[in-house]
């Protein structure tokens, strides 16, 4: 067996943990390919008219999101996950190709991450009142620093001021935060669903719940001026109410039905080059 490339139960594995991402409306607008010695990312775009449309602005968040939960999964497999993002110009559902190299032992901080993947829910319920400890929030920005974007705490002064034009717009308790990107392309939306993950993901192996917030592009652009960048995702973190019973998780598509082969030109092919 060539040990320079995962085989196929690694692949299958760290798929499967990639199902676990969240989407707009539990879409799941994923597809996953497998290559020789690549894995790749494309966006869903042959969906039974029974699921819901979702326009490329949620398709590449939802996709990006499912991007990182495969890079943690490899990365708690003992793989490293070199991606080339947005490879093909002439196909813009090709999203991603992702090749694992072999590592080392994953470290404590990869395996917690890839451990909250199963135990992360989509909270909607109402935060309970305690505050969230700085140095959680400090750790959340840190995880969307790594994914090339930024996140911001709304301050309490712009949630009452767009709750007050729109009640209830932002929900009561927890954490809201903003999450931004450096442009508004095809790129930035890709890796703000990375960072989605990210921030989520982070948030659950600190024991908090979380849940990204319903908004349209002209809602966030109210938070333009609380950042020098573009504002992506709204995300509520907080703690769950005391008692509350741990919510079940929510239906996923079949390995099968997002996992093939690649039928593609050769250039998708590539074999591993050692040095």
């Amino acid at each position: 067996m060539d040990r320079r490339i995962p085989d196929t139960a690694t692949v299958e594995a760290a798929v499967a943990l990639a199902l676990r991402a969240p989407s707009a409306g539990n879409a799941q607008p994923w597809s996953w390919r497998i290559g020789y010695s690549t894995l790749h990312l494309f966006a869903d775009v042959d969906r039974p008219a029974s699921e819901p449309d979702l326009g490329e602005r949620d398709v590449l968040l939802g996709c990006g999101a499912a991007l990182h939960h495969v890079r943690v999964a490899f990365a708690a497999l003992g793989w490293d996950a070199e991606v080339r993002r947005l490879p093909d110009p002439g196909d813009p559902a090709h999203l991603a190709v992702v090749t694992p190299h072999p590592a080392g032992r994953p470290t404590a901080g990869t395996t917690a991450l890839a451990a909250a993947i199963p135990r992360r829910r989509t909270d909607r319920r109402p935060p309970a009142a305690w505050p969230v400890p700085r140095e959680h929030l400090d750790a959340l920005a840190r995880a969307a620093a790594r994914e090339d974007t930024r996140l911001d705490v709304v301050t309490e002064a712009v949630r009452e001021g767009i709750s007050g034009r729109r009640p209830g717009a932002l929900g009561t308790g927890g954490e809201v935060l903003v999450l931004a990107t450096a442009t508004d392309d095809r790129m930035a939306l890709l890796r703000a669903g990375e960072a989605t993950s990210a921030v989520l993901l982070s948030a659950t192996a600190l024991g908090l719940a979380s849940c990204p917030l319903p908004a349209s592009r002209d809602a966030l652009e109210t938070f333009a001026g609380a950042t020098p960048a573009h504002p992506q995702v709204l995300l509520r973190v907080g703690w769950a109410p005391p008692g509350s019973e741990p919510l079940p998780p929510t239906p996923r598509r079949r390995l099968g039905h997002v996992l093939e082969p690649l039928p593609a030109p050769p250039k998708y092919h590539h074999r591993l080059v050692t040095t």
